[in-house]
C-alpha cells in the first residue's frame, strides 16, 4: 500500500503539536520544579532507585526516570515498538491516557490504574508517550494550547489530584508562581497544594497572594475506588459556601474513578477550600 507524502507529513505534523501540547502543559510543574531545586538541590529528574531506593529491582532499570516526586516516565526509543514492558515501584499508578486531560474536555477516557511493585506491558504506536501519574501526588498544569509560554502567563490552572489507594486518601503537590520574565523574587509566591480529609487546599509557604494570579478552571481527581459524591463546594474564610459543577465517572474493572471539578472559580493561592462529600 502506497503512502502519499502529503498525508505522511499531515500524521507527523499532528504528532508533533499533541507532544508539543503535552509538553507545554506540564510548564507549571517543571517550572515549580526549578524552584523547589533551587532550594534544597531536589533533583528534576532522577533514576527510579533514586525515589525507590530499598527496591533492588529499579537498581538495573535505565530505561525508565521520575520528573520530580509525581510522574514516572518509560520513553519509547526503540523504531517499530509495538509495546514497551514498564516496572512501577511501590504505589498506585495511573497511565496517562493519550492527552485526555489536554485536549479532550469531555473527559470521556478513564485511565489504567495500576498496583505497584510489578511489570506491566503498555501497547504504544507513534502517538504514545508512556507515562504515569504517581498515587498520593498533585500536578499543576496549563492545558490551554498556545503558541508561547508567554501567552501561557494569564491562562488558568488545571489541578491534576491523584489519589493513594490508602483508608483515607492523600495528595500533596506544590506550585510556584513569579513574574516568569525576571530574577525580582518579590512577587514570587510557593504553594502546597494538599489533598485529605476529601478537601483539597492551597497553603502558602513563601511570598503573597497576588491579584495577577491566574484562576483554576478545572480539577481532576483520580482515586481506584471513588463512590458518586452527593455534592462538591468551596467554602471561603468568610463562612460564604458555593457549589461547583462536577461530572463523575466510577471505577470500571482496571480503570480508575474520575471526578472533573468545572470552574470552581478560585484563584491559585490560599484562602479557600474545596470539599467533596
Amino acid at each position: 500500500m502506497r503512502i502519499r507524502l502529503h498525508d505522511l507529513i499531515n500524521h507527523s505534523l499532528g504528532n508533533f503539536r499533541e507532544a508539543l501540547r503535552l509538553r507545554y502543559s506540564l510548564l507549571p510543574y517543571w517550572y515549580t520544579l526549578f524552584a523547589l531545586s533551587e532550594r534544597d538541590a531536589s533533583l528534576l529528574m532522577a533514576p527510579l532507585f533514586y525515589h525507590f531506593p530499598t527496591d533492588e529491582r529499579t537498581f538495573a532499570i535505565d530505561d525508565t526516570f521520575m520528573v520530580g516526586d509525581a510522574l514516572l516516565v518509560h520513553p519509547v526509543v526503540h523504531e517499530n515498538a509495538q509495546s514497551v514492558d514498564v516496572y512501577l515501584p511501590n504505589g498506585i499508578w495511573y497511565l496517562h491516557a493519550d492527552w485526555t486531560f489536554d485536549v479532550m474536555p469531555s473527559f470521556s477516557k478513564l485511565p489504567q490504574v495500576y498496583s505497584g511493585n510489578q511489570e506491566i506491558n503498555v501497547p504504544v504506536d507513534l502517538r504514545t508517550i508512556p507515562f504515569f501519574y504517581r498515587g498520593g501526588y498533585i500536578v499543576a498544569k496549563k492545558a490551554r494550547p498556545r503558541r508561547s509560554s508567554v501567552a501561557m502567563i494569564p491562562d488558568p490552572y488545571t489541578i491534576v489530584i491523584a489519589l493513594d489507594n490508602s483508608d483515607k486518601p492523600t495528595a500533596t503537590g506544590h506550585l510556584y508562581i513569579d513574574d516568569y520574565h525576571s530574577t525580582d523574587f518579590s512577587t514570587a509566591r510557593l504553594y502546597r497544594m494538599e489533598y485529605t480529609s476529601s478537601t483539597f487546599k492551597f497553603i502558602r509557604l513563601e511570598g503573597s497572594n497576588n491579584p495577577d494570579t491566574p484562576l483554576i478552571e478545572r480539577v481532576v481527581i483520580m482515586s481506584p475506588t471513588m463512590t458518586m459524591p452527593s455534592k462538591v463546594y468551596v467554602s471561603t474564610p468568610d463562612g460564604k459556601k458555593r457549589d461547583i459543577e462536577f461530572s463523575f465517572t466510577g471505577p470500571e474493572g482496571s480503570r480508575s474513578a474520575l471526578l472533573v471539578l468545572r470552574k470552581p472559580l478560585v484563584k491559585a493561592e490560599d484562602g479557600w477550600e474545596l470539599h467533596v462529600e
